[in-house]
């Protein structure tokens, strides 16, 4: 009987502390990806164009080997897998998730899917919850790369 309820309360609990560290990772990308977003905003400001990449702004990410190239590898972070600035935005890949990223459209880029930030969870339905767990609309009524994309701010 001991184990029985063990296993129940064990089947239960499992998958909220999934969620709750799944809630945890993506609340720091996000963090890191605001800061980014608003560099990039301020870059434009500045330079009359968008950066080409993190180096240029002056963005670091712990983790990641940002370097003049588009698109940096982050074998030093347990959260990202890659950071990359092309076509108009900034993308986050998540490590273990299933490929799920955040993503920043650049302000004045406004040709699919709107402008500012986006959460695209990659089908998994936890990550469609935490995209709505900080504040993310409905998804947007395109796609980006067969993702759902919730719109953010």
């Amino acid at each position: 009987m001991v184990v029985l309820i063990i296993g129940i309360l064990a089947a239960v609990a499992v998958p909220q502390y999934q969620k709750a560290v799944l809630k945890s990772r993506m609340a720091q990308i996000y963090a890191w990806m605001n800061h980014a977003s608003r560099e990039a905003e301020l870059f434009y400001m500045a330079n009359g164009r968008y950066p080409q990449n993190f180096f240029e702004m002056g963005v670091e990410i712990p983790g990641c080997t940002i370097t003049e190239t588009s698109m940096d590898w982050c074998s030093g972070n347990k959260e990202l897998s890659f950071v990359e600035i092309s076509n108009n935005t900034i993308q986050f890949l998540m490590k273990r998730s299933g490929g799920a990223r955040v993503i920043y459209f650049f302000r004045r880029y406004n040709q699919n899917y709107g402008e500012g930030l986006f959460c695209a969870p990659s089908g998994v339905e936890s990550l469609k919850e935490f995209c709505r767990s900080i504040g993310a609309v409905r998804p947007a009524a395109n796609k980006w790369m067969g993702y759902e994309i919730y719109h953010i701010d």
